[in-house]
């Protein structure tokens, strides 16, 4: 059955897409997955460290953003993708490591290519699903737009953050900290409707884990067996500068009335969070020097 879904784009992702036929039919051959899960994550949360682990294992997917609508048009034309449903299926063909699939995704990129999280979850409605937000939301909303203004989002390659480009500007900051917070009001609110328990967690827990510990908290939370002990070559490195920290403290103490009424909208969600460090109690050990 074919899922009829409305792409609130300004053009359709896939109109330009030249189905190259033999490709498509030898990928189409391929075995779907057999177990998809779904990070939900908010910007300047930390997925790209977490995707990265992922991936090094070799066993549990890469989990990339397929859904972001930058990359949509491109996978798209790599896939053999004409429509929706056909980029969903290919996806779940190429991107799956030992039948299983991963895939990271934001509630702006639901709305914008599923047009909301109904027609998203009909495409994988038995995935396990992750839920990556962080608990300092100020700290977030500066990061985020710090990486508009500079258009650096990670760094990977050893060289020092780069601050110039980004002034103090509490407009943007406040505008970046609602866009961050209708991510989270959206998913929770998909969460409670469909009755989705994820699993919950942070930046800051995560950022206190192995890449061995968070990998193997994913393994568990799939129903898979541990990863063993194994070398990480992890890439990504802290981005924020002391500049980021001091941009925060101002915004906090200039905006501390609006803040407190995000506090206490976000205390709920926060006090579920799950306590992942004690579900890898057994884990625990020296971090090996390359964990981020």
């Amino acid at each position: 059955m074919r899922i009829a879904t409305i792409l609130p784009f300004r053009r359709d992702p896939f109109a330009g897409v030249a189905v190259d036929a033999e490709r498509r039919a030898r990928l189409r051959r391929r075995p779907p997955a057999s177990l998809d899960y779904v990070i939900h994550f908010t910007p300047r949360s930390g997925s790209s460290r977490l995707t990265e682990i992922l991936a090094a294992t070799k066993r549990l997917s890469a989990a990339n953003e397929a859904f972001n609508p930058s990359f949509v048009p491109r996978m798209a034309q790599a896939l053999n993708a004409a429509d929706l449903d056909d980029y969903v299926a290919a996806l779940r063909r190429r991107f799956n490591t030992g039948g299983i699939y991963g895939v990271e995704v934001t509630a702006h990129h639901v709305t914008a290519l599923f047009g909301g999280f109904d027609a998203f979850h009909a495409h994988f409605p038995t995935a396990r699903n992750f839920w990556l937000i962080r608990e300092d939301i100020v700290a977030q909303a500066v990061s985020l737009a710090k990486m508009v203004a500079t258009k650096v989002a990670h760094n990977t390659g050893g060289k020092g953050p780069e601050d110039d480009g980004f002034a103090y500007d509490a407009g943007q900051i406040r505008h970046w900290l609602g866009h961050i917070r209708k991510a989270e009001t959206a998913c929770e609110d998909w969460f409670a409707r469909a009755g989705i328990t994820p699993l919950r967690m942070s930046y800051e827990q995560t950022v206190a884990l192995s890449p061995l510990q968070l990998a193997n908290l994913v393994a568990r939370h799939l129903g898979l067996p541990d990863i063993p002990p194994m070398p990480f070559e992890t890439r990504h490195e802290k981005l924020g500068t002391g500049q980021n920290a001091d941009f925060a403290a101002r915004f906090r103490a200039e905006a501390a009335d609006f803040l407190a009424g995000v506090e206490a909208a976000r205390a709920p969600m926060l006090a579920r969070l799950d306590r992942v460090a004690g579900m890898v109690a057994d884990l625990a050990g020296e971090r090996p020097e390359n964990s981020l």
